[in-house]
């Protein structure tokens, strides 16, 4: 958790220099319950660590109104931004992945995404099905990918099958 609070550009992740876990902050709870309901479904496969998991998962869907399984990979750096009504299925993440609140990233007939690296997610943004995401691009608000595309270094609007693409220079 350290590494993700670390790599975060957020004032309220650091304090004179140091990266701080703040009680105070819905956003971090979000990210520690996960991290601690992932670790302990990691190492312990057992059934009584499945029910602390399920609890740990509901808490955290019941606090911040995020539906992020345990099961689900997500990277070592992710960030997330007031995740009301968001879901984050089973894609496969790359680091530095942010999204901020509905967004969904989920199947279509049981394929999921690829997500690079350094893609953020603005809200209501949807990724859906085979859809490969190319690295350092944003979704834009409200934008629906499903089963397709999208290359590296773009700012992606619209929706599928209808996307426009920009350069992006971030």
């Amino acid at each position: 958790m350290r590494t993700c609070f670390a790599a975060s550009t957020n004032k309220y992740y650091h304090h004179n220099g140091e990266v701080r876990f703040s009680p105070y902050h819905s956003g971090q709870w979000c990210i520690f319950l996960y991290f601690l309901a992932n670790s302990i479904f990691r190492k312990e496969r057992r059934e009584a660590a499945r029910t602390l998991c399920d609890k740990l998962y509901f808490l955290n869907k019941a606090i911040n109104g995020l539906d992020l399984y345990y099961e689900v990979e997500m990277p070592d750096i992710f960030l997330l931004d007031h995740p009301v009504g968001t879901v984050m299925g089973r894609a496969k993440y790359s680091n530095h992945f942010s999204f901020g609140q509905n967004c969904t990233v989920g199947n279509n007939k049981g394929i999921f995404p690829e997500i690079g690296e350094r893609v953020n997610m603005m809200s209501g943004s949807k990724i859906l099905g085979k859809s490969r995401i190319g690295n350092n691009v944003i979704i834009a608000a409200n934008a629906y990918i499903k089963d397709q595309d999208v290359p590296s270094h773009t700012i992606v609007f619209g929706a599928s099958p209808y996307l426009t693409f920009k350069a992006n220079t971030l």
